[in-house]
């Protein structure tokens, strides 16, 4: 994603064109409910194995977590100093410290 200014605009494009043509809407809302659910999945066993903060509301982190990873390819295209790698490794260590234990 980062670095691909042709990925950051086509996925820019299709969260438009799911605003505006039902067909796409239709596609477009199973894969964010897919996605959603797994993120859902994800967390509460993460609640269950005390690896993710027992307080956390998750369907609110997820909703956040998506709309964070919504916006990383349109930030991509304006951010061309800044390695997919090094975007990677904080992404995972901001993650960690927001849903673990506290």
């Amino acid at each position: 994603m980062l670095g691909n200014e042709q990925y950051g605009r086509l996925a820019i494009e299709i969260g438009a064109e799911a605003t505006r043509n039902p067909a796409i809407a239709e596609v477009f809302g199973r894969n964010e409910s897919e996605l959603r659910g797994a993120l859902i999945e994800a967390l509460d066993r993460g609640q269950k194995r005390g690896v993710v903060d027992p307080a956390l509301d998750i369907h609110a982190a997820v909703f956040l977590i998506m709309a964070l990873f919504d916006g990383i390819p349109g930030r991509s295209i304006f951010a061309q100093d800044i390695s997919s790698g090094r975007v990677a490794k904080t992404l995972e260590r901001i993650l960690r410290k927001i849903l673990g234990r506290t």
